[in-house]
């Protein structure tokens, strides 16, 4: 893992980890499966503290144990949606929910930016914005849901089914 002394991962190096490890701005290697609250609030708590822009993070402290796979897919779903409202929406604020409903789990990222209209579908750039975002959720069985509007601001919104059999707590340790 690229723990060196002094290495401060960005969205580029976050994305190109092997799946199981992420690093976190400060340089710490997490381990999954049992890290995606603490993993989330650290990288949010990072990128405002760089970006200056304030956001309001509501993760379920009880998040149940999805499988690397999924829980990955959260962790970027969330980075993307953060990192294209401070690179292309002006947004001076934003608004991270992550919470278990009876159908999965529920990722929601809502900033104030100068929003775009919705009705026309996104370019597929070969990374994970939007449509990156859009088929990755739908290969794992969930539901992608987008609102925005010029001047409006925007909300990404994933529902992630938990599969039969994962645990619904984490086991602590």
């Amino acid at each position: 893992a690229r723990s060196e002394p002094g290495f401060r991962a960005g969205p580029a190096d976050i994305l190109a980890l092997r799946p199981d490890e992420v690093v976190l701005a400060t340089g710490a290697t997490m381990v999954w499966p049992r890290c995606l609250p603490p993993a989330l609030e650290g990288h949010l708590n990072a990128v405002a503290h760089r970006s200056g822009v304030p956001i309001r993070v509501a993760i379920a402290p009880d998040l149940p144990a999805l499988g690397i796979e999924r829980e990955i897919m959260v962790f970027r779903i969330v980075q993307e949606a953060v990192t294209n409202a401070l690179r292309h929406a002006a947004a001076s604020q934003l608004e991270v929910a992550v919470a278990v409903t009876p159908d999965g789990i529920a990722i929601n990222v809502r900033d104030d930016g100068r929003g775009f209209d919705a009705t026309v579908p996104p370019a597929n750039d070969g990374g994970f914005g939007l449509f990156g975002m859009r088929e990755r959720v739908h290969e794992l069985g969930g539901g992608f849901f987008l609102d925005s509007a010029p001047g409006q601001g925007t909300h990404v919104s994933a529902l992630i089914p938990i599969e039969q059999g994962e645990c619904h707590a984490r086991v602590a340790g």
